[in-house]
């Protein structure tokens, strides 16, 4: 991806001219111009696009990034101790009889108390209407609007996956698991979830 500062860009003399060189490597036509420049100026997350690249308009930043490419969208998780290999990711499930002496923060590797988690799990991509119960709150929160609080990109979001339970929401991967599942001083059986960089 290409990030442009807005700020910077609107101080240039020569502004179609350069805008037309910034955006022609990404086979977008000089006639686009125009519309590119009026996103500066547009609502967060509008965009133009070409025969293979968006520019999207996030916060201050103009992003010049590949048009998005359907990719599989559900991974169906059968049982425990599985390893799932999803774009560039690796998920890692892991099932312990007792609570680790130490607990790690880390939005990457969580902890989850098994006797709430059903299988199969589902692994997808998070859609319009998506809702969870982000740790330590006891009220539902949307997906979008988490991610908008993350202040995550119109691309960044598009990358994001979630991790299912009986059709409701376990994690956003990498990001916060549900409330609804965390580990307490009941728990008797714990399920590990770790995400690594599929090629370790």
């Amino acid at each position: 991806e290409l990030h442009i500062p807005i700020l910077k860009l609107q101080k240039q003399q020569s502004l179609s001219t350069i805008v037309f060189e910034l955006i022609k490597p990404f086979n977008f036509a000089a006639a686009q111009v125009p519309d590119v420049l009026s996103l500066c100026t547009a609502d967060n997350a509008k965009f133009v696009v070409s025969a293979t690249h968006r520019i999207i308009k996030n916060r201050n930043w103009l992003i010049i990034a590949p048009a998005q490419i359907p990719e599989s969208q559900t991974f169906i998780i059968e049982s425990e101790n599985e390893n799932i290999v999803f774009g560039n990711e690796n998920l890692q499930i892991h099932h312990f009889l007792n609570t680790p002496a130490e607990i790690i923060a880390d939005a990457n590797k969580v902890l989850l108390d098994a006797a709430h988690i059903q299988f199969p799990l589902l692994l997808r991509k998070a859609k319009t209407g998506d809702y969870f119960y982000p740790l330590g709150m006891t009220k539902k929160k949307k997906v979008s609007r988490f991610l908008i609080d993350q202040k995550l990109s119109t691309t960044q979001k598009e990358k994001v996956w979630v991790l299912e339970s009986n059709q409701r929401i376990v994690w956003i991967v990498g990001y916060r698991i549900d409330n609804r599942f965390k580990i307490s001083p009941h728990t008797k059986q714990i399920l590990q979830l770790q995400l690594k960089a599929a090629n370790i």
